[in-house]
């Protein structure tokens, strides 16, 4: 079996993508899993407070992708939008955090 056939085999939304860039180096795909196996590269990825996105399409996009490989420039500025997004998220839940744990009184 083939890697295509075998990542179509995995359910919707159990695909993972690992990416990397070093330093001012191209972005490139680390490493690529589906299945129970990808459940495992995001548990990793939460664990060493790695940011984690969801999302279908880019999912898809890097999933056709061999570790190693460059990303390509159409993808990364996709997912320079989406990690814009995630971190000003990040920041609103930091900020939201602060304001909970402030001195309790009024």
């Amino acid at each position: 079996m083939n890697d295509r056939n075998r990542r179509s085999l995995a359910p919707a939304g159990r695909q993972a993508t690992a990416l990397a860039r070093p330093g001012d180096g191209d972005a490139t795909v680390l490493a690529q899993a589906s299945g129970s196996a990808a459940d495992q590269l995001v548990d990793m990825a939460r664990a060493h407070d790695i940011p984690v996105l969801q999302d279908l399409a880019l999912s898809s996009a890097l999933g056709r992708l061999p570790a190693g490989s460059r990303i390509p420039e159409s993808v990364f500025l996709a997912l320079g939008c989406a990690l814009d997004f995630l971190l000003q998220q990040e920041e609103v839940l930091a900020a939201d955090a602060a304001a909970d744990s402030g001195p309790a009184g009024g």
